[in-house]
């Protein structure tokens, strides 16, 4: 058995990356086609909306308490904007050829649902070799691009948080608690403490939220057949030349 905060670190990383945590507590995810998109909604500033409405019921048992406290997020949007800026010439002509190629390959007009299935069908729509090579080539080189900006961004992320969670360590060890994991991307510690103090560390300022660690297993033996996925990719419908992936935290 797991805990869900372990099984949801890569997928809060993935996101944090891209976000700009502002002041008033709002997360925004910033797309590839550059919108930000709200992704948290503004937090109450009362200890008791803080913590999750189950841990509340379970501090009643007086039993230990698997938890994860959010601390909140420095406002980074002007250092990930100064990063943005300086890919983002080289982003959008990558972009760009890669737009030209796979227009060559699109019906010049609208069509209806019955003559788009014949066009894909046709020859028409069959890539060259040639560009099909071409596109494998911007698509890594694009990608690159994408991971170096995203780590760089991470990196500003995970210093910025740092301190933040240590002293929020700190306090949580200080009461009789035991720290497990901190995770700078998501901004928040997972921790095992005594039902008493709940309330305490919930009314903390520089607390957002107290969630209950949920007890979870992974089932991608389960999830990978039940979706039929390599049914798809054999019959050749493997997205190409697009790649896309799938983080499901179970929530």
């Amino acid at each position: 058995m797991r805990n869900l905060f372990r099984m949801t670190t890569v997928a809060t990383c993935v996101i944090t990356t891209l976000s700009l945590s502002a002041a008033k507590n709002e997360s925004f995810h910033k797309g590839e086609d550059g919108e930000l998109y709200l992704i948290e909604q503004a937090i109450d500033k009362s200890s008791n909306n803080k913590i999750e409405p189950t841990l509340l019921a379970q501090a009643k048992s007086d039993k230990p308490l698997d938890i994860i406290v959010f601390v909140k997020g420095d406002d980074l949007s002007k250092k990930f904007s100064a990063i943005e800026k300086r890919y983002e010439m080289q982003l959008n002509d990558l972009s760009e050829r890669l737009k030209m190629v796979d227009k060559k390959y699109r019906p010049q007009k609208s069509l209806s649902e019955k003559e788009e299935q014949a066009f894909m069908k046709s020859k028409a729509a069959q890539m060259s070799d040639r560009d099909k090579a071409l596109t494998r080539s911007l698509k890594k080189e694009l990608d690159e691009l994408l991971d170096k900006q995203r780590k760089e961004k991470a990196e500003i992320a995970a210093e910025a948080a740092q301190h933040k969670l240590d002293d929020m360590a700190q306090v949580i060890k200080s009461l009789g608690g035991e720290v497990r994991e901190k995770v700078a991307l998501g901004n928040a510690v997972s921790a095992t403490i005594p039902a008493t103090l709940l309330q305490q560390i919930a009314d903390y300022t520089e607390v957002v939220k107290v969630a209950y660690d949920h007890p979870v297993d992974y089932e991608l033996d389960v999830s990978m057949p039940s979706a039929r996925y390599p049914t798809w990719h054999n019959d050749g419908f493997d997205g190409y030349p697009y790649d896309f992936g799938i983080v499901d935290s179970g929530v």
